[in-house]
């Protein structure tokens, strides 16, 4: 006969604990395998016009540049009659760049600057603005167009919100599942910790119960079927993610009842409960589908605890 011991239906249930984290780490492994995740997340550092358009080729667009001096237009954007930054314009590469920054107050010139926006192509309100400051400068509207880059930096509509929301989708599964596998082998090291320490720690000392189990599912083990086994003085009930152990001794008294079927279940084996309740008047309750199962336990556990009130041997629907 198969032995079963505390610590192998424990590690049992560590495993199986774990399946669901293993698979969302390997369905967020393959996600940033084959997409470019981080880089779509994290701003691309960049310093010269060459890695600003690659950038914006590769469907980014939100980077982080460094530029000694940036010089205020005398424009400002507003958003719903409230102004939120103001245009400003620099040179790299004897072409001028310019850049919605955010701020309220309005410096003149900023020093040693260092911007992090979204690199946006210049549309009809762009050009306007570009013509605009034209006028306003006595520049020659072909010549400035000449030397201005059609895109520019808009550090106002940067996606912080979007990439948070990105990022707490990405990466709390992905601590969750790292913490759940941890958690799960710390009480597979530590079983006092887990559900079956705090199931015994009722009883007295841990270790010396685990030992007894162990000693009794190998030499007084006296009915075994898929989840239960019973010794001389404890049941335990197993299944993939978790085990049980009822100290026989404890048991007050037994009831077997009959669940009431669904409509739409009248062709299908009814089901079975099996109560147990402790002098705690803690309930224990198991679902059965084999009536012989379930009937087999209830004899097995009054024949090693006589005084196990059975009167309750009853079908309740």
């Amino acid at each position: 006969m198969k032995h079963n011991t505390l610590q192998l239906l424990q590690l049992k249930n560590c495993v199986f604990r774990c399946l669901p984290s293993i698979l969302i780490l390997c369905m967020l492994s393959f996600v940033f395998a084959k997409y470019p995740v981080f880089q779509q997340l994290l701003p691309t550092k960049v310093s010269s016009l060459q890695e600003i358009s690659e950038v914006m080729e590769n469907g980014n667009g939100c980077v982080k540049l460094s530029v000694p001096t940036l010089t205020f237009t005398g424009y400002t954007y507003k958003e719903k009659n409230s102004i939120k930054g103001g245009y400003y314009y620099t040179f790299i590469e004897n072409k001028c760049l310019f850049v919605l920054v955010k701020t309220k107050k309005m410096p003149q010139t900023i020093e040693n600057a260092s911007l992090k926006g979204k690199a946006e192509e210049g549309g009809t309100i762009f050009q306007s603005f570009v013509h605009e400051f034209a006028k306003d400068s006595s520049l020659e509207i072909d010549a400035l167009s000449q030397i201005t880059l059609p895109y520019y930096i808009n550090e106002i509509h940067y996606p912080y919100f979007s990439h948070i929301i990105l990022w707490c989708i990405l990466l709390i599964p992905l601590l969750l599942s790292i913490f759940n596998i941890l958690l799960v082998f710390y009480f597979c090291f530590h079983p006092e910790k887990s559900t079956i320490g705090k199931n015994l720690s009722s009883y007295g000392d841990i270790s010396y119960y685990i030992k007894t189990i162990n000693m009794q599912c190998y030499h007084s083990l006296v009915y075994r079927n898929t989840n239960i086994l019973i010794t001389d003085d404890y049941m335990i009930y197993t299944t993939l993610t978790d085990t049980i152990i009822i100290k026989i001794a404890k048991i007050l008294y037994i009831s077997k009842h009959i669940l009431p079927k669904k409509k739409w279940a009248n062709k299908l084996t009814p089901s079975y409960k099996l109560t147990l309740s402790n002098q705690n008047e803690m309930l224990n309750e198991f679902i059965f589908h084999d009536e012989k199962e379930i009937d087999e336990i209830m004899n097995v556990l009054i024949t090693l605890c006589p005084n196990i009130d059975n009167k309750t041997m009853e079908y309740w629907k």
